[in-house]
């Protein structure tokens, strides 16, 4: 079960924005027929997602690797990494 977080200021029309960087997602187990698609999307040059990864991601009990995976981003976005 997926649990998603709005603040009123930043997200869901909210003018102010923030910045994502130096995060982590580790030991990610998804149970699907679909390939996962990791989505990063930064607002402009002044409010980056940077420095993220992804370590540890198991689709149907297996480590993913590079081609089990779709990996969306904009501009906005620098050292994405899956691993």
């Amino acid at each position: 079960m997926a649990l998603v977080e709005f603040h009123p200021e930043y997200s869901a029309g909210g003018t102010r924005r923030g910045k994502i960087r130096n995060i982590t997602f580790r030991n990610i187990y998804l149970l699907s027929k679909y390939k996962p698609k990791f989505g990063f999307f930064g607002y402009d040059e002044g409010h980056l997602v940077s420095d993220a990864n992804v370590q540890n991601f198991y689709l149907n009990g297996k480590l993913i690797k590079d081609g089990d995976y779709e990996i969306a981003t904009k501009d906005f976005c620098a050292n994405i990494h899956i691993r």
